[in-house]
């Protein structure tokens, strides 16, 4: 298979991640480098087997422009896992370079939208998921279409969400709910007429509370996602749920690289300045089996 040429921006639990699945299991994606970081005070990260040079943010443009100049007549690729601050900024960088790019990065509704008129403007397509996994991905899809097909099968149920992540998932203290929550919320349940709120989402980041009820293997705690979603009958008749499980950050890894996959393919097919989703990859028959 023809190697696909990547930039990597995000140095964290989630570009380290990627960057070590793909050493160990696709041959067909480089990881170019340096890799691209944030405000850090290391000037290197190893990461699996190998030693790799970081680029900081105020060194960004300088490296992009001599890693075009190498990779002269490649058409290259990038993955953001960096933060909602600082994705926008480095989608753009891509963008107008002619570097077609996978965001695993949640962003806001507002950045989304910047980003599309970004990727219209210069004609280049990206891919873009708050959740890289392909099971969450198909889940979320199955139950969307049962909302539009069954719309008042649960009307006026009253319906819970709890979701736990890593304690690092959180801001000055207080929990940080999880993009895939919200559109479980927005897209699923309330298609479905269940009442619930945003503000109804149960957020666990106690690791021993993660532990003792969660049943979550203590080797996960520091990077993990489960949802579980609950509607029933105000008279207690009736109840039905679903609920998704990522232990560790390899799921997400085989998604972004199943991402990679499905973006070259439509590039390659002629694709200017989309914005694909995990619906596109999901859907992709010609999907390489990822390990």
């Amino acid at each position: 298979m023809k190697q696909i040429s990547v930039v990597v921006f995000g140095t964290g639990n989630m570009g380290k991640a990627f960057v070590e699945y793909v050493q160990e299991n696709i041959g067909w994606i480089r990881i170019i480098e340096p890799l691209f970081t944030g405000a850090v005070d290391y000037d290197t990260v190893e990461i699996g087997n190998k030693t790799y040079q970081v680029v900081k943010p105020g060194e960004r443009e300088a490296a992009i422009k001599h890693i075009l100049e190498q990779e002269a007549g490649n058409t290259l690729y990038a993955v953001d896992f960096t933060s909602q601050e600082a994705a926008l900024g480095n989608i753009k960088l891509c963008l107008e370079n002619g570097i077609h790019l996978v965001v695993g990065t949640s962003m806001t509704g507002e950045d989304l939208v910047e980003a599309s008129k970004a990727a219209k403007r210069t004609g280049v397509s990206m891919l873009a998921a708050p959740n890289m996994s392909m099971g969450v991905a198909a889940m979320m899809r199955m139950f969307k279409w049962g909302a539009e097909q069954f719309p008042t099968v649960y009307a006026d149920f009253d319906g819970t969400l709890d979701e736990s992540h890593q304690a690092s998932k959180a801001k000055n203290g207080i929990p940080t709910v999880s993009a895939t929550a919200k559109t479980i919320v927005k897209d699923i349940l309330r298609k479905f007429r269940i009442n619930i709120t945003d503000e109804e989402i149960k957020s666990e980041r106690n690791p021993e509370i993660q532990v003792s009820k969660w049943n979550i293997l203590k080797k996960y705690l520091d990077g993990h996602g489960h949802h579980k979603a609950k509607w029933e009958k105000k008279d207690n008749t009736e109840a039905y749920g679903f609920f998704t499980i990522i232990n560790g950050r390899k799921p997400y890894a085989r998604g972004t690289g199943a991402s990679l996959f499905t973006l070259r393919e439509r590039v390659e097919a002629g694709s200017r300045g989309e914005v694909l989703s995990m619906d596109d990859v999901i859907s992709n028959p010609n999907l390489p089996s990822l390990p």
